[in-house]
């Protein structure tokens, strides 16, 4: 949940007055700053690895989950080996035709400007992965949501040139 700004304006959203927010931020800091933000008013705030988390949830219990920015453990190319299971437990974890909806960046080990070829192929190979975990792709652009913020994606939406944005909103069959 990073500092929980997206989870404030999440809460304000008047169409989803009636839910439970949980975040769930492993960096203490963090996690405290979000805590300070946001109090516990329809918020469950939990100081973990989300990895160790998502087994305590039931089956088909979960409505929309959101990553912003995952660390590139949870979405690099060549450590799919490592996510794409903690991936295929959230599917299950997700109610039908629950959303997970990730905003990741892309960014090349030399910060030059990413071309559009490349931004399309990095693209294509997580739609492809993700398909074959078995989600379907309800949508996907370039850039984060409207009214989505954060720290880092406040600093990232800065350079446009070398660092692109993409949203993929996935949902359980």
């Amino acid at each position: 949940m990073g500092d929980g700004l997206l989870l404030r304006q999440l809460r304000k959203n008047e169409l989803i007055k009636n839910s439970i927010f949980i975040g769930i931020e492993i960096d203490k800091k963090k996690h405290n700053d979000a805590f300070d933000r946001l109090g516990n008013n329809r918020m469950c705030l939990i100081r973990d690895d989300f990895e160790k988390i998502i087994h305590k949830f039931p089956e088909f219990s979960i409505d929309e989950a959101i990553t912003v920015l995952p660390h590139p453990n949870y979405i690099d190319r060549a450590l799919s080996s490592f996510w794409v299971p903690f991936y295929e437990t959230l599917l299950t974890k997700l109610k039908i035709n629950g959303v997970l909806t990730i905003v990741t960046e892309l960014t090349n080990d030399l910060l030059e400007p990413i071309t559009e070829e490349e931004y399309q192929n990095w693209k294509h190979i997580l739609i492809s992965i993700f398909l074959s975990i078995g989600f379907r792709i309800k949508g996907s652009f370039q850039g984060s949501p409207e009214g989505y913020r954060t720290t880092l994606l406040d600093s990232f939406k800065a350079d446009p040139l070398r660092i692109k944005i993409l949203t993929i909103e996935l949902q359980r069959k």
